[in-house]
């Protein structure tokens, strides 16, 4: 008869023995490899050749005289990555579409915008003149945490489009390479601020596919008036012909190229308008020295008829040393409301565009315009102008909501935002009362000198 750990019944002890002291050294020994245990970093894998669709809803409620009242939009972005750049960015071209709405009714016909971006595989980008105020690259493809460390402690994007700060955390990460990860952001309010709020999303980052998948994002105002909520996610993944993308790379190279030329001629454009009042400056100069030398009326009617027209303000708002002079009439005769152009959403109805003379009135003329645009507010043509033109020299900050700006207000006949001209009465009254008591006229000896 054998024995204790003979046979078949004493070779299984000895085996499973064998296999808990081979456990026990095992937990006791370093793991080879142990510090790849944790998943790579999270990294986009852009393509060349991709088409990638995302579509995002957004929702603002807010109460008006005790009724709840909402409003929104419809988004969707289509992007294309062209080509791979040298420096390992990939450059990605933009098709964005937004359509706003209030209440049950299309309030417009989605707006289209087309930018581009160069991204980095941990989401880096750089601003470019596409972009705008239209696009911020970090709302589809924010920003990936740029090693361990900042995966444990957080990490941080300056949004090109408003410069305010997101700041990101590190939710949960996935236990196989290919999972889903989850990160936190948190938006950081600039000072200044008009509207003080709480803004958070959460993101979520499939990293087999290397994409963002969804976004859900909520902010609420901190007195409790308004709260927003949105969702972006990635509705589809599909990939272009060669031929067709090289297409549309070149297409959209020529396009952006000429797009920046353009905007260089509009600010050289804006740049000679100063040097032009510098030179009338130097006119008006010769004229009013002049003028303090002669005294037969044949020829002081004569200067000051010339000095009533070339009559301007110092170049920079509120500043007492201005130095250039600009002709202040013949600019704000100029201005008209078809220099601005008009958008509404989530944060009210604002200026999306503004050009032409109010743009350089703006630039150029100091607080002291106040009485010529109190005049340009009876012109049904110059009233939009000038209203905004004396808020942003009067105003710290603007009262907006999605049919109003500071009390001129905005409707929306087929799809399209317009303004009565009958609101140039009360906006004058409301003006008038602002700025009592009113500016003083502007003297005609020159004021400042020149740099």
């Amino acid at each position: 008869m054998a024995g204790p750990g003979c046979g078949w019944h004493g070779s299984i002890r000895q085996g499973i023995a064998l296999c808990v002291v081979g456990i026990g050294l095992w937990q006791r020994l370093p793991m080879a490899g142990a510090a790849d245990a944790a998943p790579p970093l999270p990294r986009y894998r852009f393509e060349v050749g991709q088409e990638l669709t995302y579509k995002g809803e957004n929702e603002t409620r807010y109460k008006d005289n005790g009724a709840l009242k909402s409003f929104g939009d419809h988004d969707e972005w289509t992007v294309w990555v062209v080509r791979k750049n040298e420096n390992g960015t990939c450059r990605l071209v933009i098709h964005s579409s937004e359509a706003l709405w209030v209440g049950t009714k299309k309030l417009q016909d989605p707006q289209v915008h087309l930018s581009y971006c160069d991204v980095s595989a941990d989401g880096q980008t750089t601003s470019n003149p596409s972009l705008g105020l239209h696009f911020d690259p970090g709302s589809l493809f924010p920003p990936l945490p740029p090693d361990r460390q900042s995966l444990a402690g957080g990490w941080q994007h300056l949004r090109p489009s408003d410069k305010a700060v997101s700041r990101y955390r590190l939710i949960s990460q996935p236990v196989a390479p290919s999972g889903v990860w989850t990160f936190g952001e948190t938006y950081e309010s600039r000072p200044g601020d008009i509207f003080a709020s709480n803004k958070k999303s959460t993101v979520t980052f499939d990293a087999a596919r290397g994409l963002m998948t969804k976004v859900e994002y909520q902010e609420s105002a901190t007195d409790g008036s308004s709260t927003s909520t949105e969702t972006r996610e990635l509705v589809s993944a599909e990939r272009r012909d060669a031929a067709w993308i090289t297409q549309l790379r070149n297409e959209t190279d020529r396009y952006f190229q000429v797009l920046a030329a353009y905007e260089q001629k509009q600010k050289e454009e804006a740049e000679a308008a100063i040097r032009q009042s510098r030179l009338m400056y130097e006119g008006q100069t010769l004229l009013t020295k002049a003028r303090a030398a002669v005294h037969l009326p044949i020829v002081t009617e004569q200067l000051d008829r010339r000095l009533t027209l070339l009559d301007g303000l110092p170049a920079v708002a509120g500043d007492p040393n201005a130095t250039v002079k600009i002709p202040t009439k013949e600019l704000v005769a100029a201005i008209n409301n078809h220099d601005l152009e008009w958008m509404t959403g989530i944060a009210g109805l604002m200026p999306q565009r503004i050009g032409g003379a109010t743009l350089l009135v703006m630039r150029s003329c100091g607080p002291e315009v106040s009485d010529p645009l109190i005049a340009a507010l009876d012109d049904p043509e110059r009233f939009i102008a000038a209203h905004v033109i004396l808020g942003r020299k009067n105003l710290k900050e603007t009262k907006l909501d999605f049919n109003m700006y500071d009390q001129l207000v905005a409707t929306f006949p087929q799809n399209k935002i317009t303004f009565d001209a009958a609101q140039r009465t009360a906006l004058k009254k409301l003006w008038i009362g602002r700025l009592k008591p009113k500016a003083a006229p502007a003297s005609r000896e020159p004021k400042g000198k020149l740099p």
